[in-house]
């Protein structure tokens, strides 16, 4: 016989959450309205608010119930499912008449269509009740998909030619390896100079940064926008729980945080990582086929996110993070990486110039940041006084473990700790202020290097190089190289030459340049012809077949789960889950290729999903399809994209009427850059100033970028166009 699991969990039900709130409402917490130092007070809050939780939610062992797979069967339906199966036997069994055989057809039909509305009804039920109707659409997806229930492989580990297979001893290794692979690396490239800061070539900031008092609305308010995981750090407590009681914790939470500033202390018990292995691919057996995923305290994140705001507010007020990084800031994203590098490229491809790209790949980046060189950085930008001394504490005395779950002997779900290992470098993983300190700690990179241009996207560090000679191009290379070796070796950041990557872009044979030579510590930097940029597909001749080809498999995958679950999920569910996974998909770095000629097989796979969801024929014209469903084509939606682009940033603002002094019937548009190349005149400003030159004048003329975007959204979707040809030079007047 089959044995259950069973597994020791807590049940957040309402009555419980609500049982945990009113114990929250009796407590007066008087012993964190005194001064005292902020570990002891966090300890004092965390003690008596587990206190309670463990009261309204004690562990219990809990046996798994049998899928209940089958909700949506009727009485009704089983009656209809007893009958089909008579009938499908007597089908079998005897000679029947084709009066019999048509009615036993005609049932058969009625009943899929039957079973199909009843699926519908039930997950659409299941979707709209839901608290999170996203997740439960994705875990009905998942169902049907065959993706759900899978599994969970119990990790055991090959050492050598020894195997570890206690969950325990397993849990150990995994922490082991993930703190002494760092370690190694760090021991590798230590910075040997007595100098501990690289020289900064970014003018000392003069101002400094203050400290502004944390107010419970701010809490509240920080507290309110968290996602509300059921994901949970060291203490147990999930996000949803502290939205539910947040108002009930507000006062002693704000006391404690601004503790926390004043006295420049991150409390210790906050500095806990609880580590989740989780497998990449390859050997099931190998610790480095396994990356490491870190959950920090809720509490922590408040605390992360309301010094973030303080950080963020004085980095943008004085300007501090260059403008050649991309990455976790607003307004900026892989999107305008992309579109400073393609677009450096194309300008100096339309020169003629010879154009080498090298794409850098950092080992490990954010795991081993040296602390002391960051925080002597921190300083150089302003960031002194309390700060500084609350961003120290905040990065020293860190430790983590690892958690897996793992059957005993008697069946049961048990959680396996490892012991607790000291993390001495990096950025906390998983935490809210390391993407931001990972920015300062690497923004100026791009001071020191005088001949080539850099384009950084957090840790993806990405190096142009241009000229019209080669030997000049060979000689400018290799002059940026040794400046890079020198900055890396200088704040202790590790390249892998192994998957550091270059390539020389030409658009013809006609301008044929041979490959210079690149190395990075005497270690040879290879060239390739395609590389995959921050998620779009590049080619050395800036044609896009490779990129799309790709999408193109994608997309065809997502037609097979629209096929699959035509039948299970209503039409407006359908649609959702075409804008989740398809659209999504065809967004993407759009305004980059939607201007090929090659989109039009992703317009053929739009078409046919769309007669999958609307459950037409193939011969269906698709154009009233488009309409009725106010789904974007492929072609409209690259001339969406590229025009919000455009008129969002500004990418161009010189008009006919700025240069020209006469009057003509084309005075408000936007002046046409001439170029000499076809991949500069599909650039994303060239492609911006035709679709908006042939916007009707109505939608040109509104102010505000909103209204802009509504309008203009609008008209496309009553204009479904199939080519840029159509909607460049055809049946568009001013109106």
């Amino acid at each position: 016989m089959e044995q259950k699991d069973k597994v020791l969990l807590r049940k957040f039900s309402k009555v419980n959450i609500s049982k945990f709130i009113d114990l929250l409402k009796d407590e007066l917490w008087e012993e964190i309205s005194v001064e005292r130092n902020v570990n002891e007070l966090y300890s004092l809050f965390i003690n008596k608010f587990l206190y309670y939780f463990t009261r309204a939610f004690p562990l219990k062992l809990e046996t798994k119930s049998d899928r209940k797979d089958n909700l949506w069967i009727s009485r009704g339906i089983r009656v209809s499912c007893q009958k089909m199966r008579l009938l499908n036997s007597l089908k079998c069994r005897l000679p029947l008449s084709r009066d019999s055989l048509n009615y036993i057809n005609r049932y058969h039909r009625i009943y899929k269509r039957v079973i199909s509305e009843a699926k519908k009804r039930y997950n659409d039920n299941q979707i709209r009740d839901a608290t999170n109707p996203t997740k439960m659409m994705w875990q009905i997806i998942n169902k049907q998909m065959g993706n759900a229930g899978r599994a969970n492989h119990d990790i055991w580990l090959q050492n050598n030619s020894k195997k570890i297979i206690h969950p325990q001893k397993v849990a150990n290794t995994l922490n082991s390896y993930f703190i002494d692979k760092v370690e190694e690396l760090v021991e590798e490239t230590r910075n040997r100079n007595n100098n501990r800061l690289p020289q900064l070539l970014v003018d000392r900031n003069p101002n400094s940064m203050y400290l502004f008092p944390i107010s419970e609305d701010e809490i509240v308010l920080v507290v309110t926008k968290l996602k509300g995981k059921a994901s949970a750090g060291v203490d147990e407590v999930p996000e949803f729980l502290l939205k539910a009681c947040i108002q009930c914790i507000k006062k002693p939470l704000t006391f404690i945080f601004n503790e926390s500033l004043n006295q420049g202390i991150f409390p210790d018990l906050l500095k806990i990582a609880k580590v989740r292995p989780v497998y990449k691919k390859g050997n099931r057996q190998e610790a480095s086929n396994y990356r490491p995923i870190a959950l920090l305290s809720v509490f922590s994140k408040i605390l992360e996110k309301i010094m973030y705001s303080r950080l963020v507010s004085f980095t943008t007020k004085y300007k501090i993070l260059t403008e050649n990084q991309h990455g976790f800031q607003k307004n900026k994203s892989t999107t305008s990486a992309c579109l400073s590098f393609i677009g450096k490229v194309q300008e100096a491809l339309d020169r003629r110039l010879g154009v080498v790209g090298i794409f850098f790949d950092l080992s490990k980046a954010y795991d081993v940041i040296d602390h002391d060189i960051l925080l002597e950085k921190l300083e150089h930008y302003g960031i002194r006084g309390n700060a500084i001394i609350w961003l120290k504490s905040y990065l020293s005395l860190r430790s983590q473990y690892v958690e897996i779950t793992s059957n005993d002997n008697k069946y049961r779900k048990k959680r396996y700790n490892s012991s607790f290992k000291n993390v001495k470098f990096g950025i906390p993983q998983g935490s809210i202020l390391g993407p931001l300190l990972f920015l300062l700690y690497i923004n100026d990179l791009p001071y020191h290097i005088f001949d080539g241009e850099v384009v950084l996207f957090a840790d993806d560090t990405n190096i142009l190089v241009t000229d019209k000679n080669i030997n000049i191009l060979q000689d400018k290379i290799g002059e940026v190289m040794i400046q890079l070796e020198s900055w890396f070796s200088k704040n202790n950041l590790i390249i892998n030459t192994e998957k550091t990557k270059a390539m020389l872009f030409q658009l013809n044979k006609s301008y044929y340049m041979s490959e210079p030579v690149i190395t990075f510590k005497n270690m040879k930097i290879s060239y390739t012809s395609q590389f995959k940029f921050l998620g779009v597909n590049i080619s050395n001749n800036l044609k896009w077949s490779s990129h799309i080809q790709s999408l193109c498999l994608k997309l065809n995958k997502v037609c097979y789960i629209i096929k699959s679950l035509k039948d299970v999920v209503s039409f407006s569910t359908l649609r959702n889950v075409y804008f989740a996974k398809f659209q999504s998909l065809i967004s993407y770095g759009l305004i980059f290729w939607g201007g090929e000629c090659e989109s039009s097989k992703i317009l053929k796979i739009q078409k046919r999903i769309l007669r999958l969801i609307k459950g037409v024929n193939s011969r269906t014209t698709c154009r009233p399809i488009f309409k009725d469903l106010k789904i974007l084509t492929v072609t409209s939606l690259y001339i969406f994209e590229v025009l919000c682009y455009f008129q969002k940033f500004n990418l161009y603002t010189t008009r006919n009427s700025d240069l020209y002094e006469y009057n003509t019937r084309r005075k408000e548009d936007f002046h046409v850059l001439s170029c000499s190349t076809s991949t500069s005149k599909k650039s994303v400003i060239n492609m911006g100033i035709k679709a908006y030159n042939r916007l009707p004048l109505k939608i040109r003329k509104l102010n505000g970028f909103k209204d802009f975007k509504y309008k203009l959204k609008l008209f496309l979707l009553d204009n479904p166009f199939y080519t840029m040809k159509e909607f460049l030079f055809e049946g568009l007047q001013d109106e």
